[in-house]
């Protein structure tokens, strides 16, 4: 690989890495907005449960809306769950290792070759982790929103039901 074409690679993949250290901030704000839906939503369907309202089949959809909505909640969660994101060196490490290399490599440019490469291969690793656990939120978030959408017409059913009941 030539000297520009590891620059390029290495610029691409700082400038990819730092979108995936955003993206991961969104996906929690994201993660948050809808446990806030959820949590409405579980205390509007159960306090449709409290009342002796409507029949066994009333209750039955009710229990089962507010099964999906506790599922809904618990895989959201998951996104929530604290990982530990790869962030790049500090500058302090990168000079020791520049010194390290001069020791080792001598005099010349074979050293800062050589750590333009491991550096470059090291932001691609670090790139890679953090993807890997970016996509992890955003499935749970996903799957949480597909959890609960059946619910939602039985909760809205329920309201115009109890509505059109109530005096």
């Amino acid at each position: 690989m030539t000297d520009d074409e590891l620059a390029w690679l290495s610029a691409a993949a700082e400038r990819r890495d730092q979108i995936e250290l955003a993206l991961s901030d969104s996906l929690d704000v994201k993660a948050n907005i809808w446990l806030a839906v959820v949590t409405f939503l579980a205390a509007v369907d159960g306090a449709l449960l409290l009342p002796p309202l409507g029949g066994v089949w009333f209750r039955a959809f009710q229990i089962a809306a507010l099964a999906l909505v506790a599922a809904s909640g618990l895989r959201t969660l998951g996104a929530l769950f604290p990982l530990p994101y790869d962030f790049a060196p500090l500058p302090d490490e990168l000079a020791r290792w520049l010194e390290q290399a001069r020791e080792y490599f001598g005099p010349g440019p074979g050293g800062l070759a050589y750590l333009r490469r491991e550096a470059t291969e090291a932001t691609i690793r670090r790139l890679v982790a953090n993807r890997r656990k970016n996509l992890r939120k955003s499935r749970c978030i996903v799957i949480g929103y597909w959890v609960l959408l059946p619910a939602l017409p039985i909760i809205l059913f329920s309201l115009g039901w109890l509505a059109h009941e109530l005096p």
